[in-house]
């Protein structure tokens, strides 16, 4: 099977203010930045927040992890999720729940020797015309044709204790059928702790010539209100 990936590691992007762009040939791009601001909670590395995108001949996952105590937790779970991503693509309803649950638990094992390190993680899936999406923290997931985000924010995050708690798909996964020409973006919680106006948001994601721009420009709308968090996003065009 044909698998492409890129990916932004936080720790490869260190410097306040800058943004860096990464985009497929065709469709799909992600976008990465410190911030426009120090952070003003204490945090061991600069830049904690990571973004994925793999494209498959099944179809496409856009991701993006957001670390706290340090950016390795958001580094083996991206790790994990592209490890899966040509079995986790096809899968919908119970099955993709199921997987994701399981995917979850076993990277919280991971994190174990990595302590303090944990980390939120939004994903999205898409296999024939249907998104499918699971959340873990406050990070979320925007369409063009909605104003409010999608993926139902909660205090889930990915480290040692993840394991030993219940977690219902109804708090973390939602599905949902994709509509022609419609744009999509998985972003960490630097965009929505910053951008007030959600319309600025959806304007990018409806309007923008392609995926990079969005891309860009939603790190940079981010930017532009302050962001004293990193923020990542993923983008993509259906």
């Amino acid at each position: 099977m044909s698998i492409r990936a890129l990916q932004l590691w936080g720790r490869h992007y260190s410097e306040l203010g800058s943004i860096s762009v990464v985009r497929l040939a065709r469709d799909g791009a992600l976008a990465l930045t410190r911030g426009a601001e120090p952070k003003a909670y204490p945090h061991v590395d600069p830049n904690e927040d990571a973004a994925l995108l793999v494209e498959t001949e099944d179809g496409v996952l856009l991701a993006v992890a957001d670390g706290n105590g340090g950016r390795r937790a958001s580094e083996v779970t991206l790790a994990e999720v592209q490890r899966i991503a040509a079995e986790l693509i096809p899968l919908q309803g119970q099955a993709f729940e199921k997987r994701c649950d399981a995917m979850v638990r076993a990277i919280a094992k991971k994190t174990r020797r990595l302590r303090p390190s944990k980390t939120c993680l939004t994903l999205a899936t898409l296999h024939q015309h249907r998104w499918s999406y699971a959340n873990f923290g406050d990070s979320t997931l925007f369409r063009s044709s909605t104003l409010e985000p999608l993926a139902p924010m909660n205090d889930f995050s990915i480290g040692p204790n993840l394991a030993l708690r219940v977690l219902p798909p109804e708090l973390w996964a939602g599905f949902f059928d994709a509509k022609p020409g419609e744009r999509i973006a998985v972003v960490s919680d630097g965009m929505t702790n910053f951008v007030e106006d959600l319309s600025e948001i959806q304007s990018i994601l409806r309007d923008a010539d392609d995926d990079a721009t969005a891309a860009h420009d939603l790190v940079e709308t981010a930017m532009a209100a302050g962001a004293g968090d990193n923020v990542a996003v993923a983008v993509l065009k259906n």
